[in-house]
């Protein structure tokens, strides 16, 4: 299990998209692979078959809004799996670099903050996985609960076999069944995979903070070590202490712009068609009976869409914001026990953390609770327009 983000790579093997590390039997690592084709071709067919019948077909409002969300949602999961697939290198990178110097955790202080940062991580994948859990056993396994007569899948598809009745029918009803189970632990592991990495830049730049702020008290310890107190082995201190925050700083800015590049078009998607999603989430909401099953299915949902945006924009605000008070760390230092040219230096390091380290999605939308209340408000303004269009 990986020492970093166990829960959302935990789900990634299961989805197919992370093969254990410990599977060294080349058979074994086939089978893998032949099983993460076939978790692909599932999660594509369903999209294929759901749109192809979608445009064949065109059902009334009310069938077409609950095709529509689902379908919605299976096109941002055949994204997200793709990422993976094709971004396993850069993940596998971007996991080094978390443990690896300088930004790995060098003593108990520095171990604690990795810990609190590692426990919220832990809390939020709990928190969106157990809601996630929910809402999908609610809506595979409430279908048997809606009386669907035979040679009726749960969900509209077009498929090029004749499924009336028999066992064809049986096998595409579970097809679908195991396919929106699947997708959900994959964007499961996806939300969660996306928003740790962005906590995990949190968590490096406090460490990096403490590092600043203790920089004047690591100094004179080392200096009380020495035999040789002279000046000039002071200033070689400060600039091998300074150094190695600089650096510090810079592989966290790398590893921010990885973080970035990897997955920017796939939540810039998943923003977007969220936005759409709870529209129509919200719309359907008002015209059936809140007291019944189809309604609970729905509102979860709905809260499963909103927690996905939320915590990709809470997740990238608070990088901006730890980001931005670096400087702070520096400025709070004891400088008068430092040389001219190391204040000089600092004072250079100050400038750049002024800019802080902000997270897009596809380069066009800023990942910020700001954003989330833009999305909030976009949606309502267009559930407004559909309630005024259909009355």
């Amino acid at each position: 299990m990986m020492s970093i983000l166990p829960a959302s790579f935990g789900l990634l093997q299961i989805s197919g998209l992370w093969m254990p590390s410990h599977w060294q039997s080349p058979i074994l690592q086939l089978l893998y692979k032949f099983f993460t084709v076939f978790v692909l071709l599932l999660i594509y067919w369903f999209v294929v078959t759901g749109l192809t019948e979608l445009i064949r077909s065109p059902p009334n409002a009310e069938e077409f809004t609950d095709n529509l969300f689902i379908l919605l949602t299976m096109i941002t999961v055949c994204g997200k799996y793709l990422n993976v697939v094709i971004c396993r290198e850069s993940i596998v990178e971007m996991l080094d670099i978390l443990q690896q110097n300088p930004c790995a955790p060098r003593n108990d202080a520095e171990v604690a903050i990795q810990n609190k940062w590692d426990r919220v991580i832990w809390l939020n994948t709990l928190a969106y996985g157990s809601l996630g859990e929910v809402t999908v056993f609610l809506v595979t396994f409430g279908t048997f609960l809606q009386d669907i007569p035979i040679g009726t899948l749960p969900f509209s598809a077009w498929l090029p076999y004749n499924y009336s009745h028999g066992i064809t029918y049986w096998l595409a009803y579970f097809q679908q069944l195991m396919t929106l189970i699947i997708s959900a632990h994959t964007a499961a592991a996806y939300d969660t995979l996306v928003a740790g990495m962005i906590m995990q830049v949190s968590a490096k730049l406090h460490i990096l903070k403490y590092r600043f702020s203790n920089l004047s008290q690591v100094l004179q310890f080392n200096l009380e070590q020495q035999d040789d107190k002279s000046d000039i082995n002071k200033v070689g201190m400060e600039r091998k202490l300074i150094a190695d925050c600089v650096e510090c700083h810079l592989t966290i800015f790398k590893l921010a712009e990885m973080v970035n590049t990897t997955f920017d078009r796939v939540v810039f998607l998943q923003y977007g068609l969220s936005g759409l999603i709870i529209c129509v989430n919200v719309y359907v909401v008002a015209h059936i009976n809140l007291l019944s099953a189809e309604s609970a299915e729905i509102v979860l949902f709905l809260c499963c869409m909103l927690y996905q945006i939320y915590i990709y924009c809470d997740a990238g605000d608070e990088v901006t914001m730890v980001s931005s008070s670096v400087s702070d760390a520096i400025y709070n230092m004891d400088w008068t026990i430092m040389d001219i040219s190391t204040t000089k230096s600092l004072v250079v390091i100050m400038s750049r953390t002024l800019r802080p380290i902000i997270f897009t999605s596809g380069s066009l939308i800023t990942l910020s609770l700001n954003s989330f209340m833009s999305v909030i408000k976009i949606s309502y303004s267009t559930y407004n327009v559909l309630q005024e269009t259909s009355s």
